[in-house]
């Protein structure tokens, strides 16, 4: 950025001399002058924060950036729902199945057994006695 500058001001002061080349060193001053400014964006994912810079004209396309990511995230966490959600239908079910064959068998006890647990951060399957996600390192309630 600040050699964009001295080249900038190079150009400007050589226009005494060559107008036209000095206008041309001014110039690309300026474009290496402005290449230097830049914007950034940040995003969180399981506690660990990005960033992501890019010069200043190509902001248009960051915000195109993040809503690509956005949409993406958001289909991921309908996806992980969708999944935590059958497999808790699932185990619902079984469990549900047992109480009925032991009604039929004329047992009163129904067997309640809860055969997996889900991150809540990021969906994965974690032992019954996890403390914490082995994916993402998310404290598991």
């Amino acid at each position: 950025m600040i050699f964009g500058a001295i080249i900038t001001l190079g150009g400007f002061a050589s226009m005494g001399n060559s107008g036209l080349g000095g206008l041309i060193v001014a110039l690309i001053g300026i474009v290496m002058f402005l290449s230097g400014i830049k914007a950034s964006m940040s995003f969180e994912r399981a506690g660990i924060r990005q960033q992501i810079s890019v010069p200043f004209f190509e902001s248009s396309k960051i915000s195109t950036f993040v809503d690509e990511i956005n949409e993406k995230l958001a289909s991921y966490q309908d996806d992980r729902n969708v999944r935590m959600q059958t497999d808790r239908q699932i185990n619902n079910n079984n469990v549900n199945t047992a109480t009925i064959v032991n009604a039929i068998k004329g047992e009163n006890q129904a067997v309640v057994e809860e055969t997996s647990k889900f991150c809540p951060s990021c969906g994965s399957e974690v032992t019954l006695d996890a403390t914490f996600c082995t994916h993402c390192g998310a404290k598991i309630k």
